[in-house]
């Protein structure tokens, strides 16, 4: 998260969320800005959580933000189409 310019450690927030593993606490936090599926958003909170260097992943869509610009995932083409693309 360091990365993304957060400090984790001056959340002042915290999200319980369900993983693979159990229930863990979360801190919530802003991140000054992202681009995703082309759409950027600045100020934007999200989930903070450091995930594995060995993941290959740089990190993951929340449904909050998937509703938000009524993403259609399409799982036999592996594709995520964007409806409100202007918002």
């Amino acid at each position: 998260m360091q990365k993304a310019g957060c400090n984790l450690d001056r959340a002042s927030t915290k999200k319980k969320i369900v993983t693979a593993n159990g229930t863990i606490d979360v801190p919530i936090v802003t991140v000054p800005w992202f681009n995703c599926l082309g759409i950027k958003r600045k100020n934007y909170l999200v989930a903070g959580l450091d995930l594995p260097a060995s993941s290959f992943v740089d990190g993951l869509l929340g449904i909050e933000f998937l509703r938000e610009v009524g993403a259609i995932i399409d799982v036999a083409k592996a594709e995520i189409k964007v409806e409100n693309q202007n918002q």
